[in-house]
């Protein structure tokens, strides 16, 4: 690197400096990103103060790591220009002292030399402070937390900023000679790293903290890839979200910045030569099939044959026998947590009430669901195989579901994911299937006696558990990245194959289970539990689509298409509808349509009443922005209007059953919704209804978690919905007031 002229430096400076540490940057703006941009890393930070007390100090020690290396590294990297700027300014000295008198220059080499060699002082310091930030935020300036940090920051600030002034003042203690002692036998490992920059042998203190500084960074990059890339799952629910995001960062600084200076200082196209190898491995490396199970698939029953093997179960019908359809919205881990809760709630309260030993369960026909939604209906219908519903299962699901699934995924993500994009061939698990796995050993861990959500589906297409009870039908709803239609995994046939031209039950949905072969005519495989529950929850980024075997379509979360899962139910009770006009049901039915949502925003748009539209008072923007997000903004407020045109036909239905109310009497659409935590009720009964909107991600803090549990109980919405459902579902003996339940009037 040249100095330049005087008139030039102070504009070049600058923008040199950033140029060169723009790895640094990049590292330091995801980590932001991370910390204080995004309300999943918010929720992260607040759970430290309920988690484990092994990833709170892992948090810490990350954090420390990340900055120390981002201060290693942009000092490593500006070292030629520190350099010259120092030999400049020595030069201009020297000259000065044979002046006399002598007035010292005001050239930009004193101020060149301070800037760049506080510049990476500042990185780490600002990596550091990010962190305190997110903290503060979450706990406030007094926490102890925040203080835990702040003490971080001053060893940082006593190691990197006042070093030199420590060392004159304990010159000669034990603690310093053993340092350089110890630093002089694992010289070895600096040496490359010194001929590269020579200037360090000379320094008073890089000969011992660069040692020092790249053995830690070597023992912990191997240590954790290592781990990391032998058992993902294990390493993520080992060490936390948090600290696998910084300790992944403080990993990858390294990597990146000798790749950086070896292009820019030795001429090499190192960086050119791992992007062209990254784009070119990218069209023979894909490894985000979906996971497929040897077995052939069982055969799926029809939604026909369905429905009668379950009013048989009911014995004599002398009264309508109430079928629940459940359409379940998405959402991330909070819309699985908050469905578990709504359907195990249920179960819980009419426990014992429905006579014949029959549960919620035996009277819950099908689930159709989306993303967050789907995974919460697949720990649901998996505790009714494993466990059976004699006992509750709701706290077993809803520990399940506090799980740390968001540190598995950034694992895979930081490490499989990475490495994968260097290699020539698919070797490395996708972070997609690593979240599956997750999905298997959260259950596995609460109830290791079963196969849990490792089962194929064909395991759920019986219509017993193991324990005698009914096994709901599901219906999970991805989309196709081809053609747009739903891709639906599910254990009950998706058309009806009577007569010469088979009927479409769900209209124009793709079977997923045909897409797992690429031979057509040969056995189909089957897939997991967790894969299907996945396969509609693979919202951007935090999931890869999944690649199909059969043409080169893949699978993507079901909210692009519909985020409510209601247009999929509609369509099944539409055709139970039509079918029971030319083949009489078994048993009148009383049909019960339950729509779970849980977007904390949804307002009046379920309710039937006026919806005003939105007004936008700040003028019309920017012509840019318009032309720019103006496309991007409508494309996505067109799927969430279509999902709630979608839930508002499946509210409707009941309405339009006419004639048919003779065999599908007094029907009922009730609404557990998330509600925002202003309209919850906070009273000594609701300790745990807390005022946090739960995040869209992977990981709930445990105040998130507890504040979720308390919307089924402490906002009145949804208590009016459960009264309303046990009226429908509970003979009128075991009601408070011993009368009938009345037909319900549709709000």
């Amino acid at each position: 690197m040249r100095v330049v002229a005087k008139g030039q430096a102070e504009r070049s400076l600058i923008w040199a400096t950033l140029d060169y540490t723009r790895f640094n940057l990049g590292v330091i703006a995801l980590g932001a990103v991370f910390l204080v941009g995004a309300e999943q890393g918010a929720d992260v930070v607040r759970g430290l103060a309920t988690g484990d007390p092994v990833h709170q100090a892992l948090f810490f020690l990350a954090v420390f790591a990340w900055g120390w290396q981002s201060w290693f590294w942009a000092r490593f990297m500006l070292q030629d220009r520190l350099t010259e700027l120092e030999l400049a300014l020595d030069r201009e000295k020297e000259a000065c002292a044979n002046r006399d008198p002598c007035r010292a220059p005001r050239t930009a080499s004193a101020g060149a030399v301070r800037f760049v060699r506080w510049y990476p002082r500042a990185l780490g310091l600002l990596a550091m402070a990010l962190a305190t930030v997110a903290l503060v935020a979450s706990y406030g300036v007094l926490d102890r937390f925040v203080g835990i940090n702040l003490a971080t920051i001053a060893l940082y600030a006593a190691l990197v900023i006042f070093r030199r002034r420590i060392r004159r003042r304990f010159s000669g203690s034990a603690v310093l000679s053993g340092a350089q002692i110890s630093a002089g036998w694992i010289a070895w490992i600096a040496e490359p790293l010194f001929r590269l920059r020579p200037a360090w042998r000379g320094d008073t203190d890089m000969p011992t903290l660069a040692p020092y500084t790249i053995l830690a960074g070597v023992a912990v990059m191997a240590a954790t890839s290592a781990w990391a890339l032998a058992d993902p799952v294990g390493y993520g629910f080992a060490v936390g979200s948090a600290a696998v995001v910084f300790i992944g960062l403080a990993s990858i600084l390294p990597a990146g910045s000798l790749a950086i200076w070896a292009t820019r200082e030795r001429g090499r196209p190192v960086l050119s030569a791992i992007v062209a190898s990254a784009v070119l491995f990218s069209f023979v490396n894909a490894n985000n099939q979906v996971r497929a199970i040897d077995g052939p698939a069982a055969a799926k029953p029809d939604a026909w044959e369905s429905l009668d093997a379950m009013l048989a179960r009911h014995g004599a019908c002398t009264e309508p026998v109430p079928v629940v359809a459940v359409a379940t919205a998405g959402g991330g881990v909070r819309a699985a947590y908050w469905t578990a809760t709504v359907l195990s709630g249920i179960e819980d309260e009419v426990r014992g009430k429905l006579g014949d030993g029959r549960s919620f369960s035996d009277h819950l026909f099908a689930v159709s669901g989306v993303s967050g939604g789907s995974v919460g209906a697949a720990f649901y219908v998996t505790a009714l195989r494993d466990v059976g519903a004699a006992t509750s299962n709701t706290e077993t699901l809803q520990q399940a579901l506090s799980a740390d699934f968001l540190g598995p995924t950034l694992t895979g993500l930081l490490y499989h994911d990475l490495w994968q994009t260097f290699l020539p061939w698919p070797l490395l698990t996708d972070r997609g299937a690593i979240l599956e796995r997750a999905f298997e050993a959260s259950w596995a861990a609460r109830w290791p006696g079963g196969d849990g959500l490792a089962a194929g589906l064909a395991a759920f297409t019986g219509f017993e558990t193991p324990r005698g009870g009914w096994i709901p039908r599901l219906l999970l709803n991805g989309t196709n990245t081809v053609t747009g239609q739903r891709m639906v995994a599910s254990t009950v046939a998706l058309r009806d194959a009577r007569g010469d031209r088979p009927q479409q039950v769900i209209v124009d949905a793709l079977d997923q289970h045909a897409y797992l072969s690429d031979d057509p005519d040969g056995r189909r495989p089957d897939m997991r539990l967790s894969t299907a529950a996945h396969n509609s929850a693979r919202f951007p980024v935090i999931s890869p689509g999944g690649l199909w075997p059969r043409g080169r379509s893949m699978v993507v979360d079901g909210g692009y298409f519909e985020n409510f899962g209601a247009e999929t139910l509609l369509d099944l009770l539409r055709y139970l509808q039509i079918r029971s006009r030319s083949d009489p049901l078994r048993c009148p039915i009383r049909p019960i349509v339950v729509q779970i949502s849980s977007d904390p925003e949804i307002g009046n748009a379920l309710t039937g009443g006026r919806i005003d539209p939105a007004v936008d008072r700040g003028g019309p923007g920017s012509r840019l922005w318009n032309v720019v997000g103006g496309p991007a903004g409508g494309i996505l407020k067109a799927r969430s209007s279509r999902g709630t045109l979608a839930a508002n036909a499946l509210r409707r239905w009941p309405q339009s059953l006419g004639p048919d109310k003779a065999s599908m009497t007094d029907p009922l659409w009730v609404h557990f919704r998330m509600p925002p935590g202003s309209e919850i009720d906070r009273t000594a009964r609701c300790p745990g209804a807390e005022a946090i909107d739960p995040p869209l991600g992977w990981v709930l803090s445990r105040q998130s978690a507890e504040a979720i549990r308390g919307m089924l109980a402490c906002a009145r919405g949804n208590r009016d919905a459960m009264d309303r459902l046990l009226e429908a579902m509970l003979p009128a003996t075991v009601m408070p007031d011993g009368e009938p339940a009345p037909a319900t009037v549709m709000n």
